[in-house]
């Protein structure tokens, strides 16, 4: 019973869920029904887009050069006998090193001096092409100065252009994808010129293959051997310095130092580091320097003694064969081994011995050939010396640069306490000595890829090839991609409208302003007879009295609902009348609509029932039934007419109508009179029910005062157009005079078409008389009454 319990309630979570969902969906329908305009709008605007991004877009063009990485994942035996650094990078590092190296800022600027001082810099586009298009300034700004000064002024305006901009245009169109498998690098470059895409591309691809295989093996070795043992001792001065530094915070109990001493500290240590790192720099060229002289000396000396030949190329030629030798043998020996054989084999012991008497020769070459430094060319070797001594040069103008600049900050930090100045410098030379560490581990980086490129690892698989305009792609289906997302966009902005909206829209907005909700009235357009005038009741006409022409329609249902409250409520507190009075917070809320309609309502379960209109400045009831007499109740209070004059009986069964009559200056001080209450006690004995319409709260106090005289008060809100702000403001003034509970109904409400037919109800009926009582039915009542308590009898 219990599991039977348990998928009964599971059955009624999930068809809860359900509802839940199909409820918000149709929330969301509405919604967006509500404000169409703002959704139809949305799609508009981005279908348009697209058709202008797609018929304005400027053509770019796109063409890509291949770096082709040899695989080297095991050392050669040379490197094995001369016990040299064996590279152990995986292949995927590797590559993944070298797509850094092509991204650094100093590969960027490098390729950026080859453009701008290249022969083809005149005619290259250097427009970024994001920042393009036939409605972009720049477009018809280019265009102009091309037409006007036939380009010459163009050309002189470009070779301004800094080099740090040339090196940004390629950091924004050059793209870099690495294939790890096939160990491919592809340089691919984006620019709104064909040419200017396959210049940047292939002299990218080119100066970087250039750039890893400059260097000799020599050279490397000669600054690889610096740089080590340069590393070993700064890594033993940062363990120093690090130590110095945590003795004397312990000393003088310092934990954090204030921002004047910090930012001098790390600007004299940023110095610093740019003048050691210069200097590195310096004893580098120095040292290639003085090795290319030494090179030069000893190959001129060697061509006047033994002539052009040297043994240094026979020991290079030796080697490599005998290299290959060997790497021969071992396949072979592997080989043998994947069949079954063991190393006991005669086979395998003869081509181990084949390789030991292989390896024994190679060694003997290996020594030779490092026990004597490399034939040199004299005229390359030339060429090295005057580029080093160049380069030297700048690197000292830009040390003395860096030691004015060093001297300048460091007088700043003489001038400080003795205790400031010792920290500084214990952490600058900290700072320092850790700026060169990491500089000389990139430099022992470069290096290793240098020396790795130099076998010929890095070569150019393909070069760019002149592109084609990138299509613009197919106009369909951006419309169609752009159409949904405009959907989806739409719906976002409707919503998120809907969330800001400020006025009321749902009763949950009603209790939030403290009202307790009594009934919405929705607003659907009758199919036959007149159009309501926009929506607004204010000045209506006997077509809007729904209740009385369309009695089964779902607005009139509205009413019935909102009429078994009242019912409901008269019999709990045992009241033999009672007095319904309605207000708005400011005009064209439809407030009379509804209090005309209700009263009908009331009149149909054959009550008794008054209506009076208690609007002076803009009395609508009138209207509402046809009604074109002057009269009314301003001419009672003031006693110039009797009641019975005043009264009107015969629009409607059960209801008399006591309309406002002509205006006076006199009006609040008519109702606030002890002659108005003393009507309204006076009425409450001859009808059940009394209907007051009341102006709005906003306008004048009128409503707080006749509510205080009421049994229930009644605010009337617009769906989607009053403001809760002012809702709440109205619902303040009735209380602070009333003191009583009010109640809200919210008139013209959205009502989807599936709660309208929920009921299988006809919206409309063609008899309006179809509901009026009669004493023939009065009689059949009687009647049954009668039969049942004979029956229980």
């Amino acid at each position: 019973m219990s599991e039977q319990t348990d998928q009964h309630s599971k059955i009624q979570e999930k068809r809860q869920l359900l509802e839940d969902r199909k409820a918000a969906l149709l929330t969301t329908f509405e919604v967006i029904r509500t404000k169409k305009h703002f959704f139809i709008l949305t799609i508009v605007l981005t279908v348009l887009g697209t058709l202008l991004g797609h018929y304005l877009k400027v053509s770019t063009y796109q063409t890509a050069s291949t770096l082709y990485i040899k695989n080297t994942d095991q050392p050669s035996a040379a490197e094995y006998l001369l016990n040299q650094h064996v590279y152990k990078l995986s292949r995927v590092d590797r590559i993944e090193s070298y797509v850094n190296h092509l991204k650094s800022d100093s590969f960027y600027l490098k390729i950026a001096e080859l453009i701008k001082f290249g022969e083809n810099f005149d005619h290259i586009d250097l427009t970024t092409p994001s920042k393009k298009s036939k409605l972009g300034l720049q477009y018809w700004k280019d265009k102009w100065i091309n037409a006007e000064d036939e380009g010459s002024r163009f050309r002189e305006k470009k070779l301004l252009i800094p080099i740090e901009y040339v090196a940004n245009f390629l950091k924004k169109t050059v793209k870099y994808q690495a294939d790890y498998n096939s160990q491919f690098i592809q340089v691919s470059v984006t620019t709104l010129d064909p040419h200017t895409s396959q210049i940047i591309a292939n002299l990218i691809a080119e100066e970087f293959v250039s750039l890893t295989n400059r260097h000799s093996v020599d050279e490397i070795k000669e600054v690889e051997k610096f740089v080590q043992t340069k590393k070993a001792q700064t890594e033993e001065d940062v363990k120093r310095y690090d130590q110095e530094l945590i003795r004397f915070k312990q000393k003088h109990n310092i934990i954090s130092t204030d921002a004047t001493t910090k930012n001098l500290a790390d600007r004299l240590s940023s110095l610093e580091a740019q003048i050691e790192s210069s200097k590195l720099k310096l004893t580098e060229s120095n040292k290639l320097l003085n090795f290319f002289s030494k090179g030069r000396s000893r190959a001129l000396s060697n061509i006047f003694k033994e002539g052009s030949k040297t043994q240094g190329f026979g020991r290079m030629e030796t080697t490599v064969i005998l290299q290959d030798k060997i790497d021969q043998l071992k396949r072979e020996k592997s080989s043998f081994i994947a069949q079954g054989y063991k190393e006991d084999n005669w086979q395998i012991q003869k081509i181990n011995a084949e390789i030991d008497a292989n390896v024994s020769r190679l060694k003997s070459v290996v020594a030779d050939a490092s026990s004597s430094i490399q034939q040199v060319n004299p005229a390359l070797a030339q060429e090295k010396i005057q580029e080093l001594t160049e380069q030297s040069r700048v690197i000292k103008t830009r040390i003395a640069t860096l030691e004015a600049a060093r001297k300048e900050l460091q007088d700043q930090v003489d001038h400080m306490p003795s205790l400031q100045q010792e920290y500084i410098k214990i952490e600058n030379q900290f700072n320092l000595a850790v700026e060169n560490l990491a500089s000389l581990e990139r430099k022992e980086k470069e290096l290793e890829i240098q020396r790795i490129s130099h076998k010929k690892e890095v070569r150019v698989d393909q070069l760019a090839q002149r592109p084609n305009a990138t299509p613009r792609g197919s106009l369909p289906l951006k419309l169609l991609f752009s159409t949904l997302a405009a959907l989806f966009l739409g719906v976002l902005i409707v919503m998120g409208l809907e969330s800001l909206d400020p006025s009321v829209k749902r009763r949950q907005d009603l209790y939030d302003c403290g009202i307790d909700f009594f009934g919405e009235v929705p607003f659907v357009e009758a199919k036959n007879g007149p159009k309501k005038r926009k929506g607004r009741f204010q000045f209506g006409g006997p077509e809007d009295l729904i209740c009385k022409n369309t009695p089964e329609s779902i607005e009139s249902m509205s009413f019935k609902y909102m009429r078994a409250r009242i019912e409901s409520m008269k019999y709990k507190d045992n009241l033999s009348s009672q007095i319904i009075t309605l207000s708005s917070a400011l005009h064209n809320e439809g407030k009379s609509f509804v209090t005309s309609n209700l009263a009908i309502s009331l009149a149909q379960l054959k009550r008794k029932v008054l209506l009076i209109d208690c609007d002076f400045r803009r009395p609508s009831i009138a209207s509402y039934f046809g009604i074109s007499t002057q009269s009314g109740l301003i001419d009672v209070l003031n006693m110039n007419k009797d009641l019975s004059d005043t009264l009107i009986t015969d629009k409607y069964p059960n209801l008399h109508i006591l309309p406002a009559g002509f205006s006076g200056l006199n009006s609040t001080e008519l109702i606030s009179s002890q002659k108005f209450r003393l009507l309204l006690e006076f009425l409450r004995n001859d009808y059940e029910y009394i209907v007051i319409d009341t102006p709005p709260t906003f306008a004048v106090v009128d409503a707080a005062i006749i509510s205080s005289f009421s049994d229930i008060p009644i605010l009337v809100s617009s769906f989607r157009s009053t403001r809760k702000a002012d809702l709440y403001e109205a619902y303040n003034d009735l209380l602070q005079v009333s003191y009583k509970k009010v109640y809200g109904i919210i008139n013209k409400a959205i009502v989807s078409n599936s709660r309208i037919h929920y009921y299988g109800y006809p919206l409309y009926t063609d008899s309006a008389e179809a509901t009026a009582f009669s004493d023939e039915e009065d009689l059949e009542a009687k009647e049954f009454v009668e039969k049942l308590s004979k029956k229980s009898s």
